[in-house]
């Protein structure tokens, strides 16, 4: 017995075959299976790495895209504001010809109204229209002056009727 513990019994042919066999099959399966580990990892770097690209890419586009969208509002505000400035200046033309049309009938009436209070006033004084002094100028706000021989006339008849 103790030759047989001391010594172990010889491999036969097939068993070291099979045993190489074995350790070539278990070699080969760790690299098949190391090359499918290295695969699919760098399939997830790749595709994180697209990820991570796309996603800088996509936040360039769309700073990008309001950029323009903001020179775009700009723009639009711009010319808002140009057409705006334009209808203020041709409102501000129009409300400067009214006023102008309107201080222009204000001075015809003024002076109509002074024409006719010189008249009345020469009607009351006793003295003819026919006597009124055609250039006199009628836009002056003072009394028109009264020519001296109405005044001496007037005078001498408003007297001679008190008299009688």
């Amino acid at each position: 017995m103790s030759r047989q513990h001391e010594q172990p019994p010889t491999p036969t042919f097939s068993e070291i075959r099979q045993r190489l066999q074995s350790g070539e099959d278990f070699d080969l399966a760790h690299r098949l299976q190391e090359r499918e580990y290295e695969m699919y990892y760098n399939h997830n770097r790749n595709v994180n790495g697209t990820i991570v690209s796309d996603r800088k890419k996509t936040r360039e586009e769309q700073m990008a895209e309001d950029e323009q969208a903001a020179s775009l509002r700009r723009m639009g505000l711009a010319e808002r504001c140009m057409t705006d400035e334009e209808y203020a200046r041709q409102l501000q033309e129009e409300m400067d010809r009214m006023d102008a049309a309107e201080q222009m009938d204000k001075d015809v009436q003024m002076r109509e109204d002074a024409r006719l209070a010189w008249l009345l006033q020469q009607e009351s004084s006793g003295a003819s229209v026919s006597q009124a002094t055609p250039n006199q100028d009628l836009i002056s706000f003072e009394e028109p002056p009264i020519p001296s021989s109405t005044t001496t006339s007037s005078s001498s008849t408003s007297q001679s009727a008190n008299n009688s």
